[in-house]
């Protein structure tokens, strides 16, 4: 009996008030929701699994990440640490440009790093050699350079001035 007029009692939208149901569900005579509902449930069961299995494969993924990220973060405090050892040494400060050039441009430990920065201060110091400038200045021969009498030997354009006048007869 299927008539468009309503029973009596019953709302022709009753099926809405009931729970689980959804507004475009189909309506049999008896107002009954077809059952359709147990093959919903077994594919939103399988839904639902895959879900929490990609959930978990993210989590997963995101725990790699975090790993990753930690190892990162480990390995960039050392790379500060190891900036900051060549940096502050006594040979570091005395020649920083240089230190700088080190520590960021090698990858050599800081031990090494330093090393090589105390052997150039004992090559570059004032005590190196045999002393400072003015000591031995004062042991080298220096030439007069004081005026004289004596004419100087022309330069090279001089004498090419002199060959033409001379060639010319204009002298």
């Amino acid at each position: 009996m299927s008539s468009s007029v309503p029973r009596a009692g019953i709302s022709r939208f009753s099926y809405l008030a009931r729970s689980g149901s959804k507004v475009n569900d189909p309506v049999d005579d008896d107002d009954t929701v077809i059952d359709e509902e147990d093959d919903e449930d077994e594919t939103e069961d399988e839904e639902t699994k895959k879900k929490k299995k990609a959930k978990k494969k993210a989590e997963d993924e995101d725990d790699k990440e975090d790993d990753k990220k930690s190892d990162a973060h480990a390995a960039r405090a050392r790379e500060r640490a190891r900036v900051r050892a060549i940096m502050s040494s006594a040979a570091g400060q005395q020649f920083p440009a240089v230190a700088l050039s080190v520590a960021t441009g090698t990858s050599i430990p800081r031990h090494q790093a330093i090393r090589i920065l105390r052997a150039m201060t004992k090559d570059l110091s004032p005590d190196a050699g045999s002393g400072s400038l003015r000591e031995r200045m004062a042991n080298t021969q220096q030439p007069d350079i004081g005026a004289s009498d004596a004419r100087p030997s022309p330069n090279l354009s001089e004498q090419f001035v002199r060959a033409y006048r001379k060639s010319y007869g204009e002298t």
